[in-house]
């Protein structure tokens, strides 16, 4: 069974005393990346709430906010096709800002890595983002919560929102979906022309290769730095980046849990991608 509520009234009003809340949060324009959530949210919970909503506080200026595909009714039908008769999902998509934003936009401030990778080229964007899920939270108080990990640094920062305001939500992580010809699957993958779509693959290849010279150890951090910064001449790549998987730390040695994160920009879409890994022993 599927309900679509509008209202952020009605939707509380419709989990008052719910038990085994799993919550999928979303901008709409669903793609089986999203399904992915959906669908692990349905194996663990007795109830799923989606919600649908492009976030305005997350957009900086001049990027595609009002571009943004909003696909309600298709993405409806995508949800149910996936469900079974005893699958429980409560579909939020308000109407307005003012459903969220009853006293305007404003926004908090982001803790944990917000200033590095999407955050250097994205300014107040992680304020936007935790100010929205905070509000998602208090309202939906989910017991789990599902991200994908293509926003890895979002998913790092949702968990220290969390941890920060001692909430009882488990952040549960999942694995990045991918189109048959490996680039990982977005909703802004739309915006891209053929030839654009041919060339994005070239992301992927790039952490790859990264990855296999980081394994094979015969290079130290000093030279896969390097590599790193030679990467980074490409115009095309806004960041080239090596990490640690639970802080995104700056890393000191290569026996850890590593990232790579990538952001790669074709025409005026910017494309992320990352490889999680344990280093060499």
């Amino acid at each position: 069974m599927l309900t679509v509520f509008h209202s952020a009234l009605e939707i509380q009003s419709a989990l008052a005393n719910k038990k085994e809340i799993g919550f999928v949060p979303t901008m709409g324009n669903l793609h089986p990346g999203h399904l992915s959530l959906i669908k692990k949210s349905l194996q663990e919970n007795n109830l799923t709430v989606i919600s649908i909503y492009v976030n305005p506080t997350q957009f900086a200026i001049g990027e595609d906010f009002n571009d943004y595909p909003r696909t309600l009714t298709e993405d409806v039908a995508k949800i149910k096709k996936i469900l079974s008769h005893d699958d429980h999902v409560l579909v939020f998509a308000p109407t307005s800002d003012a459903e969220l934003y009853p006293h305007g936009k404003k926004v908090i401030t982001a803790t944990g890595p917000c200033d590095i990778l999407e955050g250097s080229l994205r300014a107040g964007h992680f304020d936007g983002v935790v100010t929205i899920v905070k509000k998602l939270f208090e309202l939906i108080a989910p017991h789990r919560a599902y991200f994908g990990k293509k926003d890895y640094q979002q998913y790092v920062i949702i968990r220290e929102l969390v941890k920060m305001n001692q909430w009882p939500i488990q952040i549960i992580g999942m694995p990045i979906i991918r189109e048959a010809s490996g680039i990982a699957m977005s909703s802004r993958n739309s915006f891209l022309s053929p030839h654009e779509m041919l060339s994005a693959i070239k992301l992927r290849e790039t952490l790859l290769q990264l990855k296999s010279v980081i394994m094979s150890k015969n290079y130290s951090l000093t030279q896969i730095n390097q590599q790193l910064a030679d990467y980074n001449k490409d115009p095309n790549f806004n960041y080239l980046a090596l990490h640690t998987q639970e802080s995104l730390a700056p890393v000191s040695t290569l026996n850890q849990k590593m990232i790579l994160l990538g952001n790669y920009q074709l025409g005026t879409t910017k494309l992320l991608d990352n490889i999680e890994f344990e280093g060499p022993a």
